[in-house]
């Protein structure tokens, strides 16, 4: 919300899986259009984890953790509402493009099941979710996994545009 920039001096701008983290999305992109020049482009890379599609033998416990995901972060479900802050913020030609993750394998150490295992702590942590369910949900992911039927899939949003 405060860059290092003089006004209009960088040519380019990207923010990836930064907005989330932001109390006030507007305000960033407002700094963002401050520092641009005419004509300068923004990449903004966010994730929307509601939109997760995860075979879990329990769809209410694996609602419940994404939902606690939310509280972890200050702008949860930001990729719905950014083209419309970034027009507000003088952005045009904005452009939005979708990017599916996709994992089938419950290998150790994948993306996938190390951010599960993040967001089952969290929910634990935070009481959202019993410790029991929060340890049931987590085997029967890698229990999928050696069975060959772990799937897991999110998108990406890719929001491009540029300072009027």
């Amino acid at each position: 919300e405060d860059l290092p920039e003089q006004d209009e001096s960088v040519d380019a701008a990207a923010c990836v899986q930064v907005l989330l983290y932001v109390p006030d999305v507007a305000a960033a992109l407002a700094e963002l259009q401050r520092v641009l020049k005419p004509g300068g482009r923004i990449t903004i890379v966010e994730t929307d984890w509601r939109g997760t599609v995860l075979n879990s033998f329990d769809e209410a416990i694996t609602r419940r953790m994404l939902a606690a995901w939310d509280e972890a972060v200050a702008s949860p479900n930001l990729p719905v509402h950014l083209g419309p802050l970034m027009k507000t913020a003088g952005f045009s030609a904005t452009t939005v493009a979708a990017f599916p993750i996709v994992d089938t394998s419950c290998a150790p150490g994948a993306w996938s099941m190390d951010m599960l295992e993040q967001f089952a702590g969290y929910a634990r942590d935070q009481g959202t979710v019993e410790t029991a369910d929060c340890q049931a949900w987590l085997d029967d992911l890698r229990q999928k996994g050696l069975e060959g039927s772990y799937f897991f899939c999110m998108n990406r949003f890719v929001f491009s545009a540029v300072k009027c």
